[in-house]
């Protein structure tokens, strides 16, 4: 897709008007000052480092340069909560439903009109199919308490789900949760989503990996940063819960109230999701356990259903640039 916006501006000393036009297709922005066959400046920048709200159009004297499209700047990891992160999407809450206070939410999925949930703690673990509406547990599955339950995701007719620090992935039959397998992996488990060729794994630091559900061998990784490119660029780290939507990784990151937007390509940060205004009015802002974790996606409506560890509630969302 194509767009084009134009705007007739005048010098800051009095130079005559000049037009600027700028085209955003293919993933970059031409900007064109003056006319398009005898334009006195071209410049083509990445659409992902501008955000057109904040645009800015400055012809200096002698029309030698032109700054415009100024990027506004991204928070690195150490500061994902600063105020400067760009909202490209803007969630939009359309409801809200009961959720387990008591369910330390890991790993959150959408199927078949309902959801499906991993709870964590040692001794406390579980796999649920939840009515959406109502909270309403309609399967539980209690998880051996050598186990503390991580991220799940769908593969068929199975649900993987990870462990924390067991080092195993252990797969269950949908429709019954009886359990099917079970894979060995190096390393921590923390969220798990599937693209619908391999399922991508975080283990809490800022390389997510490919992972071969017939094998649950690692067959790639992804390391992921934010920046214009990957050595400049600052590591993301703290992924958590995961999921894939319109072909983007959707990350939790531990402790953040922001949902990070990962091109699964090159690993780079597409843009942020400000999730600050949903958040229980019964949970302190600054309490280290009950954060926000918990991402599932409804594509046949574009639905978003977002929750945290021990919420009371879970959000339904819209969302719109």
């Amino acid at each position: 897709m194509t767009r084009t916006w134009s705007a007739t501006v005048r010098s800051h000393r009095g130079r005559s008007n000049d037009t600027v036009r700028w085209t955003a297709r293919s993933g970059t922005v031409q900007v064109v000052i003056g006319n398009t066959d005898n334009a006195r400046m071209k410049q083509t920048l990445p659409l992902c480092h501008i955000t057109f709200c904040h645009l800015v159009l400055e012809v200096l004297v002698f029309g030698t340069l032109v700054q415009t499209a100024r990027a506004q700047p991204v928070a690195g990891p150490t500061d994902p909560d600063a105020t400067r992160l760009p909202a490209n999407l803007v969630p939009n809450v359309t409801a809200v439903h009961p959720h387990d206070p008591a369910a330390f939410t890991q790993g959150l999925l959408f199927k078949d009109g309902f959801l499906y949930e991993s709870t964590g703690q040692y001794g406390a673990s579980s796999l649920r199919k939840v009515e959406i509406a109502t909270g309403k547990v309609l399967r539980k599955k209690d998880i051996p308490q050598r186990y503390f339950s991580e991220g799940i995701a769908i593969v068929g007719h199975y649900i993987y789900m990870l462990t924390w620090r067991e080092k195993t992935c252990v797969v269950f039959d949908t429709a019954t949760f009886k359990e099917a397998a079970a894979f060995p992996y190096a390393g921590e488990g923390w969220g798990l989503c599937y693209d619908g060729r391999s399922l991508i794994l975080s283990d809490g630091g800022a390389t997510l990996r490919l992972i071969d559900p017939k094998t649950f061998k690692t067959t790639g990784k992804i390391a992921v940063y934010d920046g214009p490119d990957p050595k400049k660029g600052k590591p993301v780290a703290n992924l958590n819960e995961l999921e894939f939507i319109h072909g983007e990784i959707w990350a939790n990151m531990l402790g953040s109230k922001y949902i990070v937007r990962i091109n699964p390509t090159d690993g780079r940060v597409i843009g942020w999701i400000n999730c600050t205004n949903f958040f229980p009015k019964s949970i302190p802002a600054n309490d280290p356990e009950r954060v926000l974790n918990g991402i599932a996606f409804d594509a046949a409506t574009n639905r978003i259903f977002i929750t945290g560890k021990d919420w009371p509630v879970l959000y339904e969302l819209q969302l719109h640039e």
